[in-house]
């Protein structure tokens, strides 16, 4: 057991270690500690969205869970299969439509993660549909989500000047009602890898030349590549996250299992690039000390702050947004690979938060 699993709740170690038996995919002698209520262990499930991961360690390994508990995890894993299934035949009705209109929209980030680095996609859940589009593409794109029955979540957007919306900056979120009104999806569309408050200089271009026919159940989708997918997964988990969910940490373990040392290789060019290589090396050791995991693929070099970073994690403090934890912007600047680029990240930041004024002060003018 790793010393630094000692060091953390009761609830959250116990779910360290199961999340540790999944990703070796080896069993382990694991007894709920009598110190801590099944409802903490939920708690804590719910908090870094392992529901799955928990399933089917139980489910392969027999974790001992009371039934009640168990029955709770079967339900779930019921229902979000069904989802799942909903899901990838909504992205299917999305990619075809734009496809019509000789648009490439791609589906990135929980459902690519699930096909290309987990055995099965049941093991990785996600909610909603994250897309990449071309920036000269999402006036168009808004019209093909309409025609399917889509809405603007907050129908705040102008899409004949697409850049004056706050939607712009921070993603399109579209979203379709079953006939009891609740939403049955959610999908939303970005231009960026990340948001514009963040300094990537990155942006989804020429998506037919950069994606491939992928083969999903039933279904042929066009997807990025593995490494691709890694690549977003970091960007996102890392810069906007800031590693600080736990199926984050096992969603790049998993990713580091499927990818060759030569694709490893490929992926710390691209991150070197982008000046965001060192998200990459928190995550990794991060993913070494909590789920006690070798990664001999990846060398991290001396890491900063590491024993503060590491600290916070425990605390189980910054797994909300950002809007919920204004610290996160200096593990965000953290993550970043030298002063340059963490003074250029500052000011994208400080540049954004002034937009964000002016987005609150229209909505306020419009509301009156």
């Amino acid at each position: 057991m790793s010393k630094n699993i000692k060091q953390v709740d009761h609830a959250l170690a116990y779910v360290l270690r199961i999340c540790r038996c999944f990703v070796i995919d080896e069993p382990s002698h694991i007894i709920i500690p009598e110190n801590i209520s099944l409802e903490d262990i939920w708690k804590t499930i719910q908090k870094h969205k392992v529901q799955a991961i928990v399933y089917e360690v139980d489910n392969k390994f027999n974790l001992g869970l009371p039934k009640p508990f168990r029955a709770k995890l079967n339900k779930r894993k019921t229902r979000m299969l069904m989802q799942k299934l909903f899901l990838i035949n909504e992205m299917t009705s999305i990619q075809e439509a734009h496809k019509e209109r000789g648009m490439y929209i791609i589906p990135y980030k929980g459902i690519a993660i699930g096909i290309f680095f987990y055995k099965d996609i049941t093991q990785r859940d996600f909610n909603d549909i994250d897309f990449a589009i071309e920036e000269k593409n999402i006036s168009k794109s808004a019209e093909v989500m309409k025609s399917l029955g889509y809405e603007e979540l907050k129908e705040e957007s102008d899409f004949s000047v697409p850049n004056r919306s706050r939607s712009y900056h921070i993603d399109y979120s579209w979203v379709k009602y079953g006939d009891n009104g609740r939403v049955i999806c959610n999908s939303e569309i970005h231009w960026q890898p990340t948001n514009s408050a963040l300094f990537i200089p990155d942006q989804f271009k020429e998506l037919k030349k950069a994606t491939k026919p992928t083969r999903v159940l039933t279904e042929e989708i066009q997807l990025f590549s593995k490494i691709d997918n890694a690549y977003f997964m970091i960007l996102h988990h890392g810069l906007v996250d800031n590693w600080f969910q736990l199926r984050h940490l096992v969603d790049l373990v998993v990713a580091l299992k499927e990818l060759s040392s030569d694709e490893v290789s490929e992926l710390k060019e691209k991150l070197s690039k982008a000046n965001v290589l060192m998200a990459f090396y928190y995550g990794v050791q991060l993913s070494r000390d909590l789920l006690n995991v070798e990664l001999d693929v990846v060398e991290t070099p001396k890491l900063h702050f590491y024993k503060q970073y590491l600290k916070a994690f425990k605390s189980g403090e910054y797994v909300g947004k950002w809007s919920e934890n204004k610290f996160k912007l200096f593990y965000y600047l953290l993550m970043n690979d030298n002063h340059a680029a963490r003074g250029r990240s500052l000011i994208k930041f400080l540049k954004y938060l002034l937009k964000e004024k002016k987005f609150k002060y229209l909505t306020s003018i419009k509301g009156k």
